[in-house]
């Protein structure tokens, strides 16, 4: 069976492969309009794999040679290696927000809950910006370079 074209639509597919330039943060994360500082989880580096591991990756490399269309789902817990803080877990962003402040129909219906959404991204924003790609990202870019992920 032929590979699968990579995706031709950027907006439907993530990463353009463009290289950024290594940034690391120095500072601490700044801090939300509602007070107090949101920080990033410290960024962490493993490359060397236990043993456990090293069978998980060889099972999941064995799904990906045998899928037609592989399709990949992460969360938010996939850039937490790279100093990008989740959402849910303690110190998290909805530890410093009210998640229920940030639904569509709040940012949609009101000029408070626009107010209250580039808040959080004035936040988050420069947390991103000084991101690192992991482990994770570079293989779900290599692969998407490969023709290997299905995107679109």
């Amino acid at each position: 069976m032929p590979r699968s074209a990579p995706c031709s639509s950027a907006p439907v597919c993530s990463g353009s492969g463009a290289q950024r330039p290594d940034r690391r943060r120095s500072e601490p994360c700044g801090v939300p309009a509602s007070g107090g500082t949101l920080r990033a989880p410290e960024a962490r580096h493993s490359f060397e794999p236990d043993r456990a591991r090293v069978s998980d990756i060889d099972r999941l490399a064995a799904l990906f040679a045998g899928a037609r269309r592989p399709v990949v789902f992460t969360g938010a817990g996939v850039s937490t290696e790279s100093g990008i803080p989740d959402f849910r877990s303690p110190g998290g962003v909805w530890a410093r927000f009210d998640p229920r402040a940030f639904t569509y129909q709040s940012f949609v219906g009101s000029l408070e809950g626009r107010r209250r959404y580039w808040d959080l991204g004035r936040v988050t924003y420069p947390i991103i910006r000084a991101a690192v790609p992991n482990a994770a990202h570079l293989a779900l870019a290599e692969l998407h370079r490969l023709g290997r992920l299905s995107c679109c």
